[in-house]
């Protein structure tokens, strides 16, 4: 035993793999711009030269009452900026956005963040852990079901129909850290891509584990949320003559979710995003295993549940 732990010490502390780190600088730019958008409503120093503080701040004053509940309140983590005051702030900022929204959204969501530790620290720190989001309402470009393309994938577009059902909410994980069940690293946060999804190697270079990691759902950085599938169908007004109404499914998100009941006619705000079929993501002997642990009657149930049930991401 102890010429055991003599080789581990000699072996010496074990060291991490470099972690190699990228910056979007448009996406930086645009961090900074909402930034500066949400933080002069606070601290009018922050105005653009040349800007008059009281004219360029008038009719904001909403967003200032957001910035408040979310630092307070542990059930409201979003706020809502109209799309025009926006704009008018920064047209170059707001272009970018409306054309790669999926891709800017986390940088919007990271400004809010900043602007409400730097701000509002003492009640933001209290109220526990959040994942503020920062959304736009009424977006200009308003379609319909029938006319979205795939060359609409990532951009900002409201799309108006009928809902026809909805799902119960359910939870997910959206960022998770792990902890690997050989040395005990844990893991960079990693971004769940539509299905649970664990680090693909241990960070400790001396640790070859692919596989065996266990999720640290009470780490800071791991974040957990709330979803809801909705399907919307066409408005009967929009339906060519001779034509059956088309339908697609959204997911809401946090506080959008048991908003809009069966039968509203609703306009939502988001981008459109391809989302792969769950099934499809694991291996063929991965799915036997499944299908082969799993009962007659227990099939019967998911198939049943088919209709009801998303994506998690």
């Amino acid at each position: 035993m102890a010429s055991a732990v003599l080789a581990d010490d000699a072996v010496g502390p074990r060291e991490e793999a470099p972690m190699v780190i990228e910056v979007d600088a448009d996406g930086a730019r645009v961090r900074d711009t909402v930034y500066i958008f949400l933080g002069r409503l606070i601290d009018p120093s922050l105005n653009p030269p040349g800007t008059a503080g009281a004219d360029a701040l008038q009719g904001l004053e909403y967003i200032v009452q957001q910035l408040e509940r979310i630092s307070t309140s542990t059930d409201w983590s979003t706020c809502v900026v109209r799309w025009n005051d926006f704009s008018a702030f920064n047209e170059v900022a707001s272009t970018a956005v409306e054309f790669d929204y999926q891709r800017f959204s986390p940088f919007m969501d990271a400004a809010l963040h900043q602007v409400l530790l730097r701000y509002y620290a003492e009640d933001y720190v209290n109220r526990g852990k959040c994942s503020p989001n920062l959304v736009f309402s009424c977006v200009p470009r308003c379609l319909s079901v029938r006319v979205l393309r795939a060359s609409l994938v990532g951009q900002l577009c409201s799309i108006k129909g009928v809902v026809t059902r909805t799902s119960q909410v359910r939870p997910e994980l959206l960022v998770g850290v792990f902890r690997c069940n050989d040395c005990g690293t844990e893991s960079n946060a990693v971004l769940q891509q539509f299905h649970y999804t664990e680090p693909p190697t241990c960070r400790n270079s001396q640790c070859e584990n692919k596989s065996r990691f266990q999720l640290i759902p009470t780490h800071p950085q791991t974040r957990f949320g709330d979803w809801q599938k909705i399907r919307l169908q066409e408005d009967t007004n929009n339906i060519p003559a001779g034509c059956m109404p088309r339908t697609m499914e959204l997911i809401a998100r946090n506080d959008a979710v048991e908003v809009a009941k069966p039968g509203d006619r609703i306009v939502a705000v988001g981008c459109p995003i391809v989302v792969p079929e769950v099934s499809k993501l694991f291996n063929q002997a991965n799915r036997r295993e499944v299908q082969r642990e799993m009962s007659s009657a227990q099939r019967a149930q998911q198939e049943a549940q088919q209709d009801t049930e998303g994506p998690r991401g």
